[in-house]
């Protein structure tokens, strides 16, 4: 029969672990930790990039777009924040 009590997680080192019927199971964050991510570096600085030229296409089709301080600003607002991967998922 499975337990219905609830599982709560506690943090050591940034690891997590979840305590179930009185054994701790490592999170399946913790667990991918371990695992190297070669393809998230590239992944993610495209994502950047994609964002980055979306918000200079925006930003260039406002009035006062030839003014060079303007766009300057106008970009680092568009950019500031949230990360583009996050930006997504919103």
């Amino acid at each position: 029969m499975a337990s219905t009590a609830q599982t709560t997680p506690i943090q050591v080192d940034r690891a997590r672990f979840y305590t179930i019927a009185g054994q701790r199971w490592p999170a399946v964050t913790t667990i991918l930790d371990v695992i190297a991510k070669p393809a998230l570096g590239p992944w993610y600085a495209k994502e950047e990039r994609r964002y980055f030229e979306a918000a200079m296409l925006e930003v260039l089709s406002q009035p006062g777009a030839r003014d060079p301080e303007y766009v300057l600003a106008a970009v680092a607002e568009a950019v500031s924040g949230v990360k583009a991967a996050d930006r997504a998922k919103q």
